[in-house]
Formats: C-alpha cells, structure tokens, sequence
C-alpha cells in the first residue's frame, strides 16, 4: 500500500501522532478487528452480545 504518512513531533523531535490516508486507515481498522476476533474465545464470544 503506497502512502503518503506525515508524522508531527514534539518540541524534542520525538514522533507523537502519524497522519495516514484514510484507506490506510480503514484497512488496518479492518485488520485489527479481524485479529481481535480471532483471539476471542467462541465460549467468550456470547458475553459481548448480551
């Protein structure tokens, strides 16, 4: 994925905040739920729906 990230830093140089486009974003979003809801448990799964 070809991106254009800008990052903004503190008054010491360090990187606080990444800027990505928004494709960037919506496809790691989409990632780290798929992850998350592999790490779940099925037994598990039942409590977040009541």
């Amino acid at each position: 994925m070809d991106s254009a990230v800008q990052y903004i830093k503190d008054f010491q140089g360090n990187d606080i905040l990444a800027v990505l486009p928004i494709e960037e974003y919506r496809f790691l979003r989409e990632r780290a739920i798929e992850d998350e809801e592999e790490e779940i448990p099925k037994a598990h799964k039942h409590i977040s729906n009541l």
